[in-house]
């Protein structure tokens, strides 16, 4: 069988120009004459090579003519071995390379600044995330169990919180137990990890769940309970996640520029590739302004709360938040605690005796009501609990503005970017206006072309 090494690439010619099989010519320059043309159109040159001549030595029997570079009829292991001469050739020059790239960049955009320095490890990074700069390190950072990332995150960026993948974990539940106790204990250990509202609580589950299955010698079971602090919802939902509890959402994004870069590119080439795929991201994230902008989100309730929601957050943000809203009416709050500084109240769901309640908190000083959940602190909008605390206790027909995270709402964009100078940097709206309109008419002509050949 032919391995994809072994084809041949064949040149996409004029049939005119192609040779046939039996094709006849008066004369040998005739045949030299067509094959030079044909060459040339494919992207090769020739030569004579051998020949043959009759027994008498008085007639030309065969004649052979050999490309004169190995462009044409190459292998794909031709292909590889060529590609790995050029970037054997650019080794050392990486650096040299990207400096007269970002000089030229420098020349197009005088707002653009750049430094470059390495350490006897040549790496750059984390000096865009500085260390003593607890502001502009990461709040977290989402990875599964490898060891050599723990030690690397804990010792490289000591401000961020190092949160396991909550998706690696669960997926290895199946692989961990038998058949049967997988089957009749992972509900139970899945509403657990995801329904505790409280770090007591998860612990007392987890441990009623160990006794009830006859776990309590699996040794995998007791390695995760133990890191529970890196990984619980309970445990963790104290830091900004965006709402994020698993690594795949980042991998996605590495789905996306991998259309963009490859392993063998060089610095310079990752950059310009890398720049691609952000214009078209910028791209995508206007046609998200124009939606945020120019459509209403769609209200349901007739409450001046929620169309105040509207007004503010993007849509996608509105539409949890009103979810959140519709569902805090079925709550009832009862005052357990108050002193000068703050009231405690327990939240129960309406008509449901076994519903268990939540802990809402109000602190008096900040004017901020925060829920045993901590929804807030981890996706950064009130949950059903504090929103149900809102409208029945302080009576409020707007949400507070310190209820609302900027990066959620429509305006997250509108801000000041200064450059290296401390001047303004301001988008060329007409250009990016420009861009839109372009994409929408490539768009168009790309689906009028497949809807042809459909047809």
């Amino acid at each position: 069988m032919e391995s994809e090494d072994d084809q041949v690439y064949i040149p996409q010619v004029k049939a005119k120009l192609m040779p046939k099989l039996y094709q006849e010519f008066e004369t040998i320059d005739d045949v030299a004459a067509f094959y030079n043309r044909y060459a040339k159109e494919a992207g090769f040159s020739i030569r004579s090579h051998s020949s043959a001549t009759s027994k008498d030595k008085k007639q030309l029997i065969r004649k052979e003519y050999a490309g004169g570079i190995p462009n044409i009829g190459f292998i794909q292991r031709d292909l590889y071995n060529y590609g790995r001469t050029c970037r054997e050739e650019k080794k050392g020059r990486n650096g040299d390379l990207l400096y007269m790239h970002f000089e030229n960049e420098k020349e197009k955009d005088s707002s653009f600044v750049y430094t470059m320095d390495g350490d006897e490890e040549n790496r750059e990074f984390l000096n865009a995330i500085p260390r003593d700069a607890p502001e502009n390190a990461p709040k977290m950072i989402i990875t599964d169990q490898d060891p050599a990332m723990t030690k690397a995150i804990s010792e490289a960026l000591p401000q961020t919180f190092h949160r396991y993948c909550s998706w690696h974990i669960l997926n290895n539940f199946f692989e961990k137990l038998d058949a049967i106790k997988y089957r009749d204990s992972y509900q139970d250990f899945h509403s657990c990890i995801w329904n505790s509202s409280s770090r007591e609580e998860f612990d007392s589950r987890w441990i009623e769940i160990i006794e009830n299955s006859g776990l309590s010698d699996n040794k995998w079971l007791e390695s995760i309970y133990e890191i529970r602090s890196s990984w619980i919802p309970a445990y963790v939902n104290h830091v900004f996640s965006a709402g994020m509890s698993s690594s795949q959402r980042p991998e996605s994004q590495h789905s996306f520029f991998k259309n963009y870069d490859s392993k063998w590119n060089s610095l310079v080439e990752f950059m310009v590739q890398f720049k691609r795929g952000l214009l078209h991201q910028r791209h995508y994230e206007l046609e998200d302004d124009h939606i945020n902008i120019d459509e209403k989100a769609k209200t349901v309730m007739s409450f001046d709360i929620e169309d105040h929601i509207a007004k503010v957050y993007t849509h996608k943000l509105f539409y949890e938040v009103q979810e959140q809203l519709r569902e805090s009416f079925k709550y009832k709050l009862e005052l357990v605690f108050e002193n000068v500084t703050q009231e405690q109240f327990k939240v129960i769901r309406k008509n449901i005796d076994t519903c268990k309640s939540r802990e809402l908190t109000y602190e008096k000083k900040s004017d901020f009501a925060s829920c045993s959940y901590r929804t807030f602190d981890s996706q950064g909008f009130p949950c059903r609990h504090v929103l149900a605390y809102l409208i029945k206790i302080q009576e409020v027909n707007k949400l507070p503005i310190q209820y609302i995270l900027k990066r959620w709402t429509k305006a997250a964009r509108h801000r000041v970017v200064l450059d290296y100078n401390g001047m303004e940097i301001k988008d060329n709206k007409a250009l990016l206006v420009r861009r839109t309109k372009l994409f929408q008419h490539a768009t168009y002509a790309i689906d009028k072309v497949m809807v042809d050949k459909l047809q």
